[in-house]
């Protein structure tokens, strides 16, 4: 794996960490380094071979049912809406296996609300499945199935501090947050955090107190950039792109001080050069199964439904895309290029054949 600003270098470092001085957790943890190799070298392969852009992370949300209702969250356009069902689910990991892809973001909706998602992730001999969950619904039972299947990492959702988290997510979640976290660590469960990040919280999760209380409870975080998307009713606490540099800083150096392996999501892609959108870093897949560009831009490339993984992958729709990040960040005025700029992206899938 290679280090830096990137997906597979911060889990890297997340997995070196928590297997540290363990003998059991380091042959795991060498196992997984061996077969993301192997994995990688298949992808680039066949990204020559196919003249595709394949990326090493698929986001896959696999339902828009939540058992919460968070103030300003971007999934509730799916919510009712059809879903694939178990088969074509585990189709779209194995075509993403045979593509050389390893990460995986399982998120929704809740992901715990598809009741076949643990069955379909735990059987998957190769990949890591990074599960977004706000916790609620994690038991007893869930985290044996998460003791016994080390490539499943849990990822807990929620705002960094109580009072926020329990204002977007409802009274009691955070305490419900804390007490999974402490329940998980107490298992030797590798385990990070998701926090969104906008103009009410940033202030505490870029500061020390937060992240020494992350380092001591999760084994690696992601931040998100909160984006007010349509109907969401939330655009006046977002963060602009110049002020969510300054907090991603802020949070960079604080990581490092607490060896706490984060990624911004999606402010990294300041340090690769652009947009890791569209197959360059990752893509979406809808719970309907609909390919995007990313969670922000509900734009479809095509339907795994009726289509190959690769064969959308290779669409001209997601290649003007990549080709395009100079020009979208020339024009940035916030901290997602693409859904800074949807009207474009929206012409862009007009334009093609």
């Amino acid at each position: 794996m290679t280090g830096g600003k990137d997906y597979a270098g911060m889990f890297e470092k997340a997995i070196r960490g928590w297997a540290r001085l363990n003998p059991g957790k380091l042959i795991f943890a060498f196992e997984v380094l061996r077969k993301f190799n192997e994995a990688d070298a298949i992808r680039h392969r066949i990204m020559l071979e196919e003249n595709a852009a394949i990326p090493p992370v698929l986001i896959y949300s696999i339902t828009g049912n939540c058992n919460l209702n968070c103030a300003g969250c971007y999934s509730r356009d799916w919510q009712e809406k059809s879903e694939l069902t178990k088969e074509q689910a585990e189709s779209i990991f194995s075509q993403a296996e045979e593509l050389g892809i390893f990460f995986y973001f399982i998120a929704g909706g809740e992901p715990l609300l598809q009741p076949h998602i643990m069955d379909s992730i735990t059987k998957r001999g190769k990949g890591v499945f990074l599960l977004f969950t706000n916790a609620t619904l994690v038991d007893g039972n869930i985290i044996k199935i998460l003791k016994k299947n080390r490539n499943v990492v849990p990822v807990l959702s929620f705002e960094g501090g109580r009072e926020h988290t329990d204002s977007i997510r409802g009274t009691g979640v955070y305490e419900k947050v804390v007490r999974v976290a402490e329940a998980l660590r107490k298992k030797g469960i590798m385990t990070g955090f998701s926090v969104t990040l906008d103009g009410e919280n940033a202030a505490y999760v870029s500061g020390e107190e937060f992240m020494s209380f992350a380092a001591q409870r999760f084994n690696f975080g992601i931040f998100v950039g909160y984006q007010p998307l349509a109907g969401n009713g939330r655009g006046s606490v977002a963060v602009s792109g110049e002020d969510y540099e300054k907090m991603a800083g802020k949070i960079e150096k604080l990581s490092e001080k607490h060896g706490l392996p984060v990624l911004n999501f999606p402010g990294d892609e300041d340090f690769s050069e652009g947009c890791m959108s569209s197959g360059r870093g990752f893509v979406h897949i809808s719970p309907s199964g609909e390919v995007e560009p990313c969670p922000f831009v509900n734009i479809s490339a095509g339907n795994l439904g009726k289509e190959r993984l690769l064969q959308i992958l290779k669409s001209d729709f997601l290649k003007n895309i990549r080709n395009g990040g100079a020009f979208f960040k020339n024009i940035r005025s916030g901290s997602c290029l693409l859904a800074d700029n949807v009207e474009i992206v929206k012409g862009m899938r007009k334009q093609e054949p």
